[in-house]
């Protein structure tokens, strides 16, 4: 078996090789971020002496294109820092950067005004070396512990935006690994060395990965080499218990038992036999792809993951104090679940959702409570054959009710068929070190501000205010003040929003995702901050990280994909409405209200109009976009009939004492939305124009036709 000192031998051999010259000014650039990170040029090493120069120089390896805008460069390492300040340490660090390469014949690093770009085309990363080629694992992967954890090593100290960014990053590289490998270690793979060697690469990323670890147990024991299976049997249990207190599932105990009994072999017969089950249920629809000569090819059939809907708690009592605890457990629970991209999380099972092919599985919720302790039960149901698939009773003290939450959402998991390591989940569904009564005030705030009454949302941000300096490590506190910050001038018309109070709920979301930063509503509170400022590219970076931590949550997908619209991006955030739409996903309003704003601002005018039915009162900027479509469809004295009731609408709610003249309304909209897009802006300016509202000039977008 190779050692370290020949995998880091090897990889010097890789980069001077991939890293030869192709001819004078074309030196190629080799960057090893696996580890301590090392760069040369053309086989030869290159120092630079700044860690931030290096951590920029890695940040542009690992974007899609190898552009960075300097703000965002700048924000990733001095966000803290004035303005002033953090462009000019950028102009140094760059400077550092560009003299160190060019000594060493590269000169791919360039940069205007605007953007900082690294040509990608003569970069080669020890990355690429990780690919499965030919069903072959890699070596690294099956020497290297961690070896996701070990991206760029030390960036953890630079600044606290590049760590929150090199967090995610490694959780990406991780699961992109995982995908990669996860399909080797299937029983029907038939493959029994590159199954093992596929479990030992998962193993070592994760050593709580069950799958992988059934998947080595089986290929040793089908070599006959039973201790080998039962030692790796023993780690398992081993690390579960001493750090997530926790032991194998029962489908990894029965194998055990299976091999210590001698019947390795009818345990062998009966998983073939319920794979081959599998495969034949499956048959229907692969054979729907079957079509005589002549006819268009049908569309692949795709996997479509399981839908989620935790019904309301059941009381035993009435209580006050009980009604309280448990729309706190039922909210807490959700908000675990809406972590994790094998699911989605719906709010009822609507006709839309019936009709979808994805299977829905119902949680069910009993409660009672007994002075300090509480009783409860819990069911997962599958609604689609209407059988019981899992269920518990569960008695705990009311200080423990939250730590067993990780747990519980394991345990539903399981009931569904989808395999979460005791390692993920921990990482996953991080546990808020809050009270009860810290929870039942969060949500509080939370229903508050949804009130429509100005005086009840100033009232939301004291509770949360307060709470926030009660716990200053309560990260849903953060988001959530920024929240009602971000969207008080949109509930409230009239309410002004100012450079202040964006500021403030910037500084807020910020904090929300350093105490949290795998939450992905926490970046869409970034993003939506950051676009109210015209920020655009930044908001644009962190609604599309929101997209990458969870496009199967409907709020964060729905959410990012409006934020994309704004931006331009038509056909992608078009592609999410309508795969939500297909799937059954929009179950709510603030569903629909996405998917209208969506489908108006990216020209499908009719779908935006049908989709206007599902909504009967809540947020009147969706009205604009029913009038603008309505003008843009034809429906000229439609949309000014409806533009006449959006006024009267918005007249009603003003929250200043002057009423708004016809001006006031157009700006309170126009402010409503953050429209980065030439084409769009002109679009929607000329619909709602049409109608009879004219939008401000001054908040047009550079390079729009309609000021």
């Amino acid at each position: 078996m190779q050692g370290q000192g020949d995998v880091e031998d090897m990889g010097n051999r890789e980069a001077a090789e991939q890293g030869r010259g192709t001819g004078p000014g074309r030196s190629r650039l080799f960057v090893a971020v696996l580890g301590v990170p090392r760069f040369l040029v053309d086989g030869k090493p290159v120092s630079f002496r700044s860690r931030k120069a290096e951590g920029l120089l890695v940040r542009l390896c690992l974007t899609g294109d190898g552009r960075l805008s300097r703000e965002m460069a700048a924000n990733l390492f001095w966000q803290d820092s004035s303005e002033h300040h953090s462009r000019s340490s950028l102009r140094q660090t760059l400077l550092i950067l560009r003299r160190a390469l060019e000594d060493a014949g590269f000169d791919g690093l360039d940069s205007d005004k605007m953007n900082i770009r690294l040509d990608l085309g003569r970069v080669t990363m020890d990355l690429e070396e990780l690919g499965i080629e030919g069903g072959e694992v890699p070596a690294r992967l099956l020497i290297e512990k961690r070896l996701s954890e070990r991206l760029f090593e030390g960036g953890e100290m630079l600044a606290e935006p590049f760590h929150n960014w090199l967090r995610l990053r490694r959780q990406q590289f991780h699961d992109q690994l995982r995908g990669l490998l996860e399909p080797m270690v299937r029983l029907d793979s038939g493959n029994w060395k590159r199954m093992e060697q596929a479990a030992v690469a998962l193993l070592n990323l994760d050593p709580t990965h069950e799958p992988a670890c059934r998947a080595f147990i089986t290929a040793r024991a089908v070599q006959g080499d039973y201790t080998g299976a039962l030692r790796a049997y023993e780690d398992l249990w081993n690390v579960l218990e001493d750090e997530f207190d926790t032991q194998p599932s029962n489908e990894t105990q029965s194998l055990i038992v299976d091999i210590k009994l001698g019947k390795f072999s009818d345990w062998l017969r009966r998983e073939r036999m319920r794979l081959a089950e599998d495969a034949a249920q499956r048959a229907p629809a692969a054979t729907a792809g079957v079509r005589v000569a002549g006819e268009r090819p049908a569309a692949a059939v795709q996997h479509v993951n399981p839908v989620i809907v935790v019904d309301q708690i059941l009381q035993i009592t009435e209580a006050d104090q009980d009604i309280r605890l448990a729309k706190v457990f039922r909210h807490d629970l959700i908000s675990r679940l809406v972590r994790f991209r094998e699911w989605s999380v719906a709010d009822e099972v609507t006709e839309e959702l019936s009709r979808s092919a994805a299977p829905i599985y119902r949680v069910s919720i009993s409660a009672m409570r007994a002075e300090r302790s509480v009783s409860y039960s819990v069911t997962v149901k599958n609604s689609r054959t209407n059988a019981y698939v899992w269920g518990r009773n569960s008695a705990v003290d009311i200080g423990e009710l939250f730590a067993r939450q990780s747990m519980l959402v394991a345990e539903i998991a399981m009931a569904m068929n989808v395999n979460i390591s005791a390692e993920r989940l921990a990482n996953m569904s991080r546990i808020p070190d809050a009270s009860l009564d810290q929870y039942d005030r969060l949500l509080m705030g939370q229903r508050l501000h949804y009130t429509w009454k100005i005086e009840d949302s100033h009232q939301a941000e004291a509770i949360l205010a307060r709470l926030i300096e009660d716990n200053p490590r309560f990260g849903p506190a953060y988001s959530s003040l920024a929240q009602i910050i971000n969207s008080r001038h949109i509930v409230f018309p009239g309410q002004a929003q100012t450079t202040e109070t964006l500021e403030r709920s910037a500084g807020l979301a910020r904090m929300a995702l350093a105490l949290d930063p795998f939450d992905s509503r926490g970046y869409l509170c970034a993003a939506w901050t950051l676009a109210l400022q015209r920020r655009f590219e930044q908001a644009e970076a962190q609604h599309r990280q929101a997209l990458e931590l969870n496009d199967n949550d409907p709020w964060t997908a729905l959410s990012a994909a409006h934020g994309l619209a704004y931006y331009g991006h038509r056909k992608e955030a078009l592609a999410i409405a309508y795969r939500h739409r297909e799937n059954g996903l929009l179950t709510s309003p603030l569903h629909w209200s996405y998917f209208v704003g969506i489908t108006c601002l990216c020209g499908d005018h009719a779908a935006s109009i049908a989709a206007f039915r599902y909504l009967s009162d809540g947020y009147l900027g969706v009205e604009a976009w029913y009038v603008a479509a309505l003008a843009l469809t034809g429906e000229k004295d439609e949309a000014r009939a409806q533009a006449l009731h959006l006024k009267q609408r918005v007249t009603d709610r003003w929250v200043l004492r002057q009423p708004p003249d016809d001006a006031d309304i157009a700006r309170w909209i126009g402010n409503c939305f953050p429209i980065s897009s030439p084409r769009t802006w002109d679009e929607i300016h000329e619909g709602l124009s049409s109608a009879g509202i004219v939008l401000p000039a001054d908040l047009a977008p550079e390079g729009a036709s309609r000021p």
